[in-house]
């Protein structure tokens, strides 16, 4: 059996797309479901956004922020 394997240069597999703008984008996606009131789905987005690594210390701490007041807004918190 042979496979043959084609190799297509795509804008997105290039590495024009940083880390941080992939990041933002999911923070963005997540920004209009809090917006509207979609709290777990914007936390998938948040979480996204920071399981792609992003370097930019502004932007990871905005990721978590949101993504806790998300879980703030779902009652999902433990009091101690």
């Amino acid at each position: 059996m042979r496979v043959l394997l084609c190799i297509v240069r795509s804008p997105l597999l290039t590495l024009d797309v940083s880390f941080l703008e992939i990041a933002q984008n999911f923070k963005d996606q997540g920004n209009e479901y809090f917006r509207g009131k979609r709290y777990r789905e914007a936390v998938g987005f948040y979480t996204q956004g920071l399981d792609a690594k992003p370097t930019d210390l502004p932007t990871i701490e905005a990721l978590l922020c949101n993504r806790a007041a998300c879980n703030l807004e779902l009652r999902m918190f433990v009091c101690f």
